[in-house]
């Protein structure tokens, strides 16, 4: 399909200018370049029609997607995703996300408080017991190493382990909402992101505070968030204008104190997900369609390169680096994005 280019305005947003506001300025005639990588369907034997929600790549080669309803649904690549094969864990409840600290160890979590771990690559899965008070779901997981590791779910629910997940202890999240997503850059710096907050620590979870705040919660969601350093990170979402939705995208080069955001208002009705960025001006979006979204300019600018699989919602974006990417969604879509031949140019 043909590729759509679109540049916006640029709107300065920090908690202070959440409640006064701030004057937007005028970003116009950028051109995003073609991306390094192109989108493909993947090989997966057997396949599933589950939704796969959940995806990690501690490498270029060796990957998880997970998923499912009433059991959990594993898949696994070797080769870099070029082809996937099913991993089997007892249990009758779906998995949300994956997180795994290397190629070995890998912690999975899901519903009703659910959480798996592996230590030989998924070859076997064991139950582990975070002792949770209430009955919930858990939408969240994220390993630094094979040691310290964060899960966060439903009730703003935050439990952290030291000790590779034998043990776990509850942080304070300040909150009572749903915590959709969790991420560390290393052993003290990490965000959480919900339906329309992101919250932020520097002390390993010791302590949290709110980074970013969508001025309406009516009108603008945090749908996504992904963090290469302490300091530089982006959130995703959506914006209801009252005619139609688009994209939002808010970038922030220190560790979430002060976020510019640019309101993307030039695709037709088109809501952001998942987020994932190669280094500080290259980065992926994808719509709720499926649409994917490139910038070569830290986000300011965005041309849409749309997947075969468009029209499946993805979840999920993973980037090692500029030309090894993969997404999962909607009926066990798996896609990647490799390096272009110069045949293909």
């Amino acid at each position: 399909m043909g590729i759509r280019v679109a540049c916006f305005g640029v709107l300065c947003v920090g908690m202070a200018a959440l409640l006064s506001g701030c004057a937007s300025t005028a970003s116009r005639g950028a051109r995003v370049g073609a991306p390094p990588c192109r989108w493909h369907v993947q090989s997966v034997r057997p396949g599933t029609s589950d939704d796969l929600t959940g995806l990690s790549f501690p490498d270029t080669t060796h990957g998880w997607a997970v998923g499912g309803i009433d059991r959990p649904t594993i898949r696994a690549t070797s080769n870099g995703g070029r082809s996937w094969h099913a991993q089997h864990a007892r249990g009758t409840n779906g998995l949300s996300a994956v997180s795994f600290a290397d190629e070995r160890h890998g912690w999975a979590v899901g519903v009703h408080n659910l959480v798996l771990m592996t230590s030989d690559g998924g070859a076997h899965w064991t139950v582990q017991n975070p002792h949770l008070v209430r009955d919930g779901n858990l939408y969240g997981v994220w390993f630094v190493d094979d040691h310290h590791g964060w899960i966060v779910g439903s009730g703003g629910v935050i439990e952290t382990t030291a000790d590779g997940g034998r043990t776990w202890s509850a942080q304070q999240s300040g909150t009572s909402e749903d915590l959709e997503s969790v991420q560390f850059t290393d052993r003290r710096h990490g965000w959480i992101q919900t339906d329309g907050e992101i919250l932020r620590t520097a002390d390993g979870g010791a302590s949290w505070a709110r980074s970013y705040t969508a001025p309406s919660r009516r009108s603008q969601t945090v749908a996504g968030e992904t963090f290469l350093s302490p300091t530089l990170g982006w959130a995703s979402g959506s914006q209801d204008d009252g005619t139609a939705n688009h994209g939002v995208v808010s970038q922030t080069t220190n560790g979430g104190q002060r976020w510019t955001t640019h309101d993307i208002t030039a695709f037709d009705d088109v809501r952001f997900g998942a987020i994932a960025f190669t280094d500080a001006r290259h980065g992926w979006v994808a719509g709720y369609q499926g649409e994917l979204f490139y910038t070569d300019d830290g986000g300011v600018s965005w041309a849409e390169h749309d997947p075969s699989t468009v029209g499946n919602r993805l979840y999920a974006i993973v980037f090692r680096d500029a030309t090894h990417g993969w997404a999962v969604g909607e009926t066990g879509t798996i896609i990647a994005c490799t390096s272009v031949s110069p045949d293909d140019n």
